[in-house]
Protein backbone atom coordinates (compact mmCIF):
# COMPACT_ATOMS: atom_id res chain seq x y z
CA UNK A 1 0.00 0.00 0.00
CA UNK A 2 2.90 2.35 0.89
CA UNK A 3 4.59 1.85 -2.49
CA UNK A 4 1.32 2.20 -4.37
CA UNK A 5 0.72 5.58 -2.73
CA UNK A 6 4.25 6.76 -3.55
CA UNK A 7 3.83 5.75 -7.19
CA UNK A 8 0.55 7.62 -7.39
CA UNK A 9 2.14 10.79 -6.00
CA UNK A 10 5.00 10.63 -8.49
CA UNK A 11 2.61 10.21 -11.39
CA UNK A 12 1.02 13.54 -10.55
CA UNK A 13 4.41 15.22 -10.31
CA UNK A 14 4.94 18.40 -8.34
CA UNK A 15 1.51 19.92 -8.59
CA UNK A 16 0.92 22.12 -5.59
CA UNK A 17 -2.46 22.10 -3.91
CA UNK A 18 -2.96 25.80 -4.49
CA UNK A 19 -1.49 28.52 -6.68
CA UNK A 20 1.36 30.15 -4.75
CA UNK A 21 0.71 33.52 -6.45
CA UNK A 22 4.20 34.95 -6.26
CA UNK A 23 4.58 38.55 -7.34
CA UNK A 24 7.42 39.53 -9.70
CA UNK A 25 9.52 42.66 -9.47
CA UNK A 26 9.39 43.25 -13.23
CA UNK A 27 13.07 44.22 -13.44
CA UNK A 28 14.47 43.85 -16.95
CA UNK A 29 18.01 44.75 -17.95
CA UNK A 30 18.95 46.07 -21.38
CA UNK A 31 19.95 43.07 -23.46
CA UNK A 32 22.77 42.70 -25.93
CA UNK A 33 20.83 40.02 -27.81
CA UNK A 34 20.38 40.87 -31.47
CA UNK A 35 23.02 43.62 -31.30
CA UNK A 36 26.12 43.89 -33.47
CA UNK A 37 29.06 41.73 -32.40
CA UNK A 38 31.18 41.72 -35.60
CA UNK A 39 30.72 42.95 -39.20
CA UNK A 40 27.42 41.45 -40.43
CA UNK A 41 26.97 39.47 -37.22
CA UNK A 42 24.73 39.59 -34.13
CA UNK A 43 24.57 38.09 -30.65
CA UNK A 44 22.15 35.14 -30.61
CA UNK A 45 20.86 33.08 -27.69
CA UNK A 46 18.75 30.95 -30.03
CA UNK A 47 21.91 29.59 -31.66
CA UNK A 48 23.02 28.31 -28.23
CA UNK A 49 19.67 27.07 -26.89
CA UNK A 50 19.10 24.97 -30.03
CA UNK A 51 22.57 23.43 -29.78
CA UNK A 52 23.75 24.81 -33.12
CA UNK A 53 26.53 26.87 -31.52
CA UNK A 54 28.43 26.50 -28.25
CA UNK A 55 28.05 28.94 -25.38
CA UNK A 56 30.89 31.47 -25.51
CA UNK A 57 29.44 34.50 -23.71
CA UNK A 58 26.54 35.57 -21.54
CA UNK A 59 24.37 38.36 -22.92
CA UNK A 60 22.71 39.76 -19.80
CA UNK A 61 21.92 36.42 -18.26
CA UNK A 62 21.43 34.31 -21.39
CA UNK A 63 24.02 32.12 -23.06
CA UNK A 64 24.85 33.57 -26.47
CA UNK A 65 27.14 33.24 -29.48
CA UNK A 66 28.17 35.63 -32.25
CA UNK A 67 26.64 34.43 -35.55
CA UNK A 68 25.98 35.82 -39.00
CA UNK A 69 22.84 37.93 -39.16
CA UNK A 70 20.13 35.60 -40.50
CA UNK A 71 22.21 32.39 -40.29
CA UNK A 72 22.78 30.83 -36.87
CA UNK A 73 24.85 28.06 -38.45
CA UNK A 74 27.65 30.47 -39.33
CA UNK A 75 29.82 31.49 -36.38
CA UNK A 76 31.59 34.86 -36.47
CA UNK A 77 35.00 35.86 -35.18
CA UNK A 78 35.16 38.63 -32.60
CA UNK A 79 38.49 39.88 -33.95
CA UNK A 80 36.87 42.95 -35.48
CA UNK A 81 34.56 43.73 -32.58
CA UNK A 82 35.04 47.21 -31.18
CA UNK A 83 36.84 47.34 -27.80
CA UNK A 84 33.79 48.89 -26.11
CA UNK A 85 31.42 46.18 -27.36
CA UNK A 86 33.80 43.40 -26.34
CA UNK A 87 34.17 45.01 -22.90
CA UNK A 88 30.38 45.17 -22.51
CA UNK A 89 29.95 41.48 -23.37
CA UNK A 90 32.80 40.33 -21.17
CA UNK A 91 31.44 42.38 -18.28
CA UNK A 92 28.06 40.71 -18.83
CA UNK A 93 29.74 37.30 -18.61
CA UNK A 94 31.72 38.29 -15.53
CA UNK A 95 28.69 39.68 -13.73
CA UNK A 96 26.87 36.38 -14.23
CA UNK A 97 29.48 34.15 -12.63
CA UNK A 98 28.22 31.67 -10.07
CA UNK A 99 27.76 33.29 -6.66
CA UNK A 100 28.88 30.63 -4.18
CA UNK A 101 27.82 32.65 -1.12
CA UNK A 102 24.26 33.06 -2.35
CA UNK A 103 24.28 29.50 -3.68
CA UNK A 104 25.16 28.03 -0.29
CA UNK A 105 22.52 30.16 1.44
CA UNK A 106 19.86 28.90 -0.98
CA UNK A 107 21.03 25.30 -0.56
CA UNK A 108 20.90 25.64 3.25
CA UNK A 109 17.36 26.98 3.11
CA UNK A 110 16.31 24.26 0.66
CA UNK A 111 17.81 21.55 2.89
CA UNK A 112 15.96 22.94 5.91
CA UNK A 113 12.65 23.20 4.03
CA UNK A 114 12.88 19.70 2.55
CA UNK A 115 13.87 18.17 5.90
CA UNK A 116 11.01 19.94 7.64
CA UNK A 117 8.39 18.81 5.12
CA UNK A 118 9.39 15.31 4.02
CA UNK A 119 6.50 15.16 1.55
CA UNK A 120 5.99 14.35 -2.15
CA UNK A 121 4.08 16.36 -4.74
CA UNK A 122 4.75 19.86 -3.38
CA UNK A 123 8.17 20.57 -4.89
CA UNK A 124 7.35 23.98 -6.34
CA UNK A 125 5.89 25.35 -3.14
CA UNK A 126 8.85 24.10 -1.11
CA UNK A 127 11.50 25.42 -3.49
CA UNK A 128 9.74 28.79 -3.76
CA UNK A 129 9.64 29.15 0.03
CA UNK A 130 13.34 28.29 0.33
CA UNK A 131 14.59 30.45 -2.54
CA UNK A 132 12.47 33.47 -1.73
CA UNK A 133 13.78 33.64 1.83
CA UNK A 134 17.05 34.67 0.16
CA UNK A 135 15.89 36.59 -2.92
CA UNK A 136 12.50 38.01 -2.01
CA UNK A 137 9.31 37.00 -3.83
CA UNK A 138 9.21 36.59 -7.58
CA UNK A 139 7.76 33.11 -8.23
CA UNK A 140 4.12 32.36 -9.00
CA UNK A 141 1.97 29.61 -10.49
CA UNK A 142 0.87 26.16 -9.41
CA UNK A 143 3.09 23.89 -11.54
CA UNK A 144 6.86 23.42 -11.34
CA UNK A 145 7.56 23.81 -15.08
CA UNK A 146 6.15 27.36 -14.94
CA UNK A 147 9.15 28.48 -12.88
CA UNK A 148 11.71 28.18 -15.69
CA UNK A 149 10.93 31.48 -17.43
CA UNK A 150 10.63 33.23 -14.07
CA UNK A 151 14.13 32.14 -13.05
CA UNK A 152 15.41 33.16 -16.49
CA UNK A 153 14.00 36.66 -15.98
CA UNK A 154 15.18 37.01 -12.37
CA UNK A 155 18.05 39.34 -11.53
CA UNK A 156 19.21 36.75 -8.95
CA UNK A 157 19.86 33.91 -11.43
CA UNK A 158 21.24 33.21 -14.88
CA UNK A 159 20.64 30.21 -17.12
CA UNK A 160 23.50 27.85 -17.97
CA UNK A 161 23.59 25.65 -21.05
CA UNK A 162 26.69 23.57 -20.45
CA UNK A 163 26.64 21.59 -17.21
CA UNK A 164 26.96 18.15 -15.61
CA UNK A 165 23.64 17.59 -13.90
CA UNK A 166 25.20 14.99 -11.60
CA UNK A 167 27.59 17.53 -10.06
CA UNK A 168 25.82 20.88 -9.89
CA UNK A 169 27.01 23.52 -7.42
CA UNK A 170 25.07 24.33 -4.27
CA UNK A 171 22.03 26.48 -4.93
CA UNK A 172 21.66 25.61 -8.61
CA UNK A 173 18.02 25.36 -9.64
CA UNK A 174 16.86 22.56 -11.94
CA UNK A 175 13.47 22.93 -13.62
CA UNK A 176 12.09 20.01 -15.62
CA UNK A 177 9.56 20.67 -18.38
CA UNK A 178 6.01 19.40 -18.31
CA UNK A 179 6.29 16.74 -21.00
CA UNK A 180 3.64 14.10 -20.46
CA UNK A 181 3.42 14.93 -16.75
CA UNK A 182 1.07 17.41 -15.15
CA UNK A 183 3.65 19.66 -13.52
CA UNK A 184 7.23 18.69 -14.33
CA UNK A 185 9.61 19.06 -11.40
CA UNK A 186 11.84 21.61 -9.67
CA UNK A 187 14.65 21.21 -7.17
CA UNK A 188 17.66 22.90 -5.59
CA UNK A 189 21.07 21.24 -5.90
CA UNK A 190 22.77 20.77 -2.54
CA UNK A 191 26.27 20.57 -4.03
CA UNK A 192 26.87 16.96 -2.99
CA UNK A 193 24.99 15.10 -5.73
CA UNK A 194 21.67 15.47 -3.93
CA UNK A 195 18.66 17.71 -4.55
CA UNK A 196 16.09 19.26 -2.24
CA UNK A 197 12.49 20.09 -3.04
CA UNK A 198 9.83 19.06 -0.54
CA UNK A 199 12.11 16.13 0.30
CA UNK A 200 15.79 15.24 -0.17
CA UNK A 201 16.96 12.67 -2.69
CA UNK A 202 19.68 11.92 -5.24
CA UNK A 203 19.84 14.49 -8.03
CA UNK A 204 17.29 13.64 -10.73
CA UNK A 205 19.02 13.13 -14.10
CA UNK A 206 15.92 12.53 -16.21
CA UNK A 207 12.20 13.08 -15.74
CA UNK A 208 9.50 10.49 -16.39
CA UNK A 209 7.48 13.12 -18.28
CA UNK A 210 10.12 13.08 -21.00
CA UNK A 211 10.79 16.82 -21.08
CA UNK A 212 14.31 18.30 -20.79
CA UNK A 213 15.65 20.33 -17.89
CA UNK A 214 16.76 23.94 -17.59
CA UNK A 215 19.41 24.93 -15.06
CA UNK A 216 19.91 28.28 -13.32
CA UNK A 217 22.84 29.42 -11.18
CA UNK A 218 22.61 32.14 -8.51
CA UNK A 219 24.53 35.31 -9.31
Amino acid sequence: MKYALLTLLLLFGCSDASDIHRGGNGAVEKSLLGNYCAPGCIWSSYAVSTGVQKLTHYCDGQGCHCVEDGDIYMSCSLDNTSPQEEENVQHSAWSNEYNSIKGNKIADEAYYEASRRGTYGYCYNAVADAVERITGRFLWGSHAYQAADQFAASSHFYEVYSYNIRSLPAGAIVVWGKGSSKSGHISVALGNGQEASDHITTQMTYHYGGAPSRVFYPK
